[in-house]
């Protein structure tokens, strides 16, 4: 979700909660007949991976369902999206799982593109 914490505080606790809850949904309802193995939906978030062993073309699909949750949001409809939406894309290799970070701390590689990235706004990788 894009703008999430001016968000929040524009329409507090309760109508923000009911607004991810909303996301949420949305996302899975995108996601989980797709094969999606969603991974977690934490805050603003979800992440979902889409693995070979779950359909050999998973790199179109991861591709499909990125541009199907931007509908769901409401781009591409008459009227304004009710949330603005980012989303990154990866295939290839990667790694799941720890890396040594200390108590507390936390890795979030996504965070270096957010500068870069409209309201609305896919990014990509393939290997």
């Amino acid at each position: 979700m894009r703008g999430s914490t001016a968000l929040a505080e524009e329409l507090g606790a309760t109508e923000f909660a009911t607004l991810l809850n909303r996301f949420y949904r949305a996302a899975t309802n995108v996601l989980a007949p797709m094969n999606a193995v969603i991974h977690r939906m934490i805050g603003d978030e979800v992440m979902a991976f889409f693995i070979p062993a779950r359909g050999a073309d998973y790199r179109r699909t991861a591709a499909l369902a990125a541009h199907e949750l931007v509908q769901a949001v409401g781009y591409g409809g008459r009227t304004e999206p009710w949330l603005k939406l980012g989303i990154g894309v990866h295939a290839g290799p990667a790694y799941v799982g720890r890396v040594g970070l200390g108590p507390g701390q936390r890795l979030h590689g996504s965070g270096r593109h957010r500068e870069h990235r409209s309201a609305t706004s896919v990014l990509g990788r393939a290997r």
